[in-house]
């Protein structure tokens, strides 16, 4: 992941403590990139986000309240009136 983001990484992360919002355009421009390759770096960037946030949650919780949080089977919705 490290590099796919390679020198983007800082930079992105920079962007978005500074701003509320984006667009492709001018956010591309920022980096000096094509909206073409900002869409691949957004992607891993929103990857890398999310993983460090899983393990953070393993770290403060351990990996058993990440697999027990949403272990309940769900139950099939009704169809009751349906036919």
């Amino acid at each position: 992941m490290k590099a796919a983001l390679g020198e983007y990484r800082p930079k992105l992360a920079d962007y978005f403590a500074r701003n509320n919002g984006y667009s492709d355009k001018e956010l591309a421009e920022h980096l000096g990139v094509s909206e073409k390759r900002l869409a691949e770096l957004l992607e891993w960037y929103a990857r890398r986000e999310l993983g460090m946030k899983i393990l953070d949650c393993v770290k403060r919780n351990g990996m058993r309240a990440v697999l027990t949080r949403n272990s309940e089977p769900r139950k099939p919705p009704t169809l009751s009136g349906a036919f």
